[in-house]
């Protein structure tokens, strides 16, 4: 999805929760994704977001402010082109 809304503003930041810098560093080679990856080995995302699963997607407006959060599937890219109309 990224591939096709980047051109429209989307911008993706990948967090990864894996307390491995080597397992994390291992699968961003593996991967090749193409969008900004940082790694967050104490869950100090998953604390601030209350969330306990993996993926979780939450889309912010430039301002900042929480659009939606927890989408899955077909949903998401719904949601990412409403949001960038």
């Amino acid at each position: 999805m990224y591939s096709e809304f980047k051109d429209k503003g989307l911008e993706v930041i990948g967090v990864s929760i894996d307390n491995s810098d080597k397992a994390w560093k291992k699968a961003l080679e593996e991967e090749k994704l193409d969008y900004l990856q940082l790694g967050d080995p104490k869950n100090i995302t998953s604390k601030l977001y209350n969330f306990n699963g993996i993926p979780f997607i939450i889309l912010i407006s430039p301002e900042g402010i929480i659009l939606d959060k927890g989408l899955r599937g077909e949903t998401i890219r719904e949601k990412i082109a409403e949001y960038l109309k």
